[in-house]
């Protein structure tokens, strides 16, 4: 990249054609308000038209050509968490709706135009939230509340009707715990996953852009005393389970592995 920053969490795009923005960057003044933004080809990063507001502990979901940057943090104490949106149109960034209530350190994921936030807290009232807040292109909405509370940046990814959320720190139970625990989201509620392997935080995270969870997954992290070098892949396919009954549309092969 062309400036150094972290806690930047999130880009819009796929692996080839890349936005992302924010971040923070000890080097500068003030360290928190970050305001670079850059585009990825495939190739090089270079820089693009910086946001308005610089922060970190924000997430970003999109396309390269359409992204939102949502919430953060300006600075430490309060307002730091804001609830501000910017939205790039992929030449440069504008004010967008708010979100209902301030918030960072949040998941997120899907376009610009059909997406979702989850989770995160405010650095200025240290609480944590389980709400979920989805977009639908012009306004945001409370849609469903998660089990677990949690921040620090658990991994999401998917889609606005088919995503999970992965890791992250909780509260509870006391002492505040590095989570292993995995929520799927329908659309509509929350639900229990298969726990990750290993427990971690400020976890980074991708999918195929809107094709859900089943090409979805985490990577690095922090989960003490070490940082996770592993990445995790989310699939939704059944490899073995017993049924009484089944009843299918179509079968692939000659139903050997049944």
């Amino acid at each position: 990249m062309q400036e150094g920053r972290y806690i930047s969490y999130g880009g819009g795009g796929t692996q080839t054609a890349t936005i992302t923005a924010g971040g923070l960057d000890p080097a500068s003044s003030p360290s928190y308000q970050t305001v670079f933004s850059e585009e990825y080809n495939g190739t090089a990063w270079t820089e693009v038209n910086e946001i308005s507001e610089g922060r970190i502990d924000c997430t970003t979901f999109g396309t390269s050509t359409a992204a939102l940057l949502v919430g953060g943090g300006t600075g430490p104490g309060s307002p730091a968490t804001v609830t501000s949106v910017e939205s790039w149109n992929g030449s440069s960034w504008s004010s967008g709706t708010a979100i209902p209530t301030a918030r960072q350190e949040m998941a997120g994921w899907g376009l610009s135009t059909a997406g979702a936030i989850v989770g995160g807290s405010q650095d200025s009232n240290p609480t944590m939230t389980a709400e979920t807040q989805e977009w639908n292109g012009s306004s945001w909405s409370d849609v469903a509340t998660r089990a677990i509370h949690r921040y620090n940046r658990s991994g999401g990814a998917g889609t606005s009707n088919d995503a999970f959320i992965a890791g992250g720190q909780s509260p509870s139970p006391s002492p505040v715990q590095y989570s292993d625990c995995v929520e799927l989201y329908d659309g509509s509620v929350w639900s229990s996953g298969p726990d990750m392997p290993t427990s971690r935080e400020l976890v980074g995270s991708a999918d195929s852009l809107n094709t859900g969870t089943d090409a979805a997954m985490i990577f690095g992290g922090y989960s003490p005393p070490a940082s996770p070098a592993t990445s995790i892949e989310y699939s939704d396919n059944i490899t073995s389970a017993s049924f009484h009954n089944i009843e299918v549309t179509s079968l692939t092969g000659d139903g050997s592995q049944f």
